[in-house]
């Protein structure tokens, strides 16, 4: 949101960008978001001189944000380079929405036009290509490509009816965005792992951590918070970093605007129910607050960040990779859950095994999948 205020760092009275800590006029707001960026970066050291670094961009605000980022630090005016070596992932995941070939194609040329035009290599994936992974072990075939234009091919007809059809049995919206979340990460680590990448840059904000906060506490992955929200998430083979995390959804708005950094909307899953996701639920609690209290965000991330880490050595649930807490009190939600499993006669055993091998988040997740014996072919990682 622009002002008249002066500028708190260089005192210039002209139209100027408001922040929680007061205006800044354009240049000022550009060493403000730059040094917010850099610095998350510098100060854990996580990335080596000329390391390669895969860096997930969606083409929404965010992630069009953190390329843009990276290409001034990247230019030959940036005071410092990053010296890093990027390479741009793109995930399609609108084979998971109602939409026509022709429309997902455009969207699709559109977004890559606009990553390709960033000077560096782009790799391209589909939400499809998930359900792959165990039949590319075994074709060599692989699940993304390397994008030079961007008129690249959809995947076939068949393999997006059938991830309409699996995500179609998942009666609840909070269980169908985690699982659309699950597969994404999934296929990117697979995609790192093969090009021989260990760390993989996201563009989450400090508002969209501070909702995933509050979210996970809801939907029973409190002892995943550290690792959700953090600057780094190891519990994956691929380290999952996050630069962003000390800049707001309204500072990386007004940065593209400013410099005309252009992005495109995100694909929503949207079901046709009267009732929202607890996510969205979050989101929209979150964002009401702030008009009278700026500070929950930097509060609730803040807090977060005190968490102490799960030990990673643990057992891990095979969906999300999470630690489970083994040792489980008796009033706790993971031995109410498997209590519950126990008294149920109508479970199988392989359900049974299924919950005493996931997280209780995951569990609910699998709960809400309906036709568990007629269930289509499912990931490697999600199948024994």
């Amino acid at each position: 949101m622009s002002s008249n205020d002066n500028c708190v760092k260089c005192n210039q009275s002209i139209t100027s960008v408001s922040h929680l800590h007061g205006a800044f006029c354009k240049n000022c707001f550009q060493v403000f978001v730059i040094h917010k960026f850099r610095a998350a970066i510098g100060r854990t050291k996580l990335i080596t001189n000329g390391e390669d670094v895969l860096v997930a961009c969606s083409g929404g605000d965010n992630s069009s944000a953190l390329l843009h980022l990276i290409q001034h630090g990247k230019s030959e005016s940036a005071h410092r380079k990053l010296r890093f070596i990027p390479q741009v992932l793109y995930v399609d995941e609108y084979g998971a929405l109602e939409v026509s070939s022709e429309d997902r194609m455009a969207k699709r040329a559109e977004i890559l036009q606009v990553l390709i035009a960033a000077g560096f290599p782009v790799y391209v994936s589909s939400l499809e290509q998930a359900l792959n992974q165990k039949r590319s072990e075994t074709t060599a075939r692989s699940v993304f490509v390397k994008a030079i234009t961007s008129n690249i091919p959809l995947p076939p007809n068949v393999e997006t009816s059938e991830l309409k059809s699996i995500l179609s049995r998942i009666s609840s919206l909070t269980s169908l965005e985690d699982f659309i979340k699950q597969l994404r990460c999934q296929l990117i680590v697979t995609i790192a792992t093969e090009l021989g990448i260990s760390k993989v840059l996201t563009a989450e904000n400090c508002t969209k951590l501070a909702i995933q906060v509050l979210s996970c506490v809801a939907q029973g992955r409190g002892s995943q918070i550290s690792q959700s929200t953090g600057f780094s998430d190891s519990r994956n083979n691929v380290m999952f970093i996050r630069p962003l995390r000390d800049l707001s959804s309204s500072d990386l708005a007004a940065y593209n605007k400013l410099f005309d950094v252009p992005s495109t909307v995100n694909p929503i899953v949207i079901k046709k129910t009267s009732s929202l996701s607890i996510e969205h639920l979050t989101e929209m609690f979150v964002l009401s607050l702030l008009k009278d209290f700026p500070s929950t965000v930097n509060n609730i991330k803040r807090t977060s960040e005190k968490l102490e880490q799960a030990d990673l050595r643990l057992p891990k649930c095979y969906i999300c990779k999470s630690p489970l807490d083994i040792q489980m009190e008796s009033s706790s939600a993971q031995s109410a859950l498997k209590f519950s499993y126990s008294l149920s006669h109508s479970q199988s055993t392989k359900q049974q095994e299924l919950a005493h091998a996931t997280c209780y988040g995951c569990c609910l997740t699998l709960k809400n999948y309906k036709d568990e014996s007629n269930r289509p072919a499912l990931p490697v990682y999600l199948t024994n």
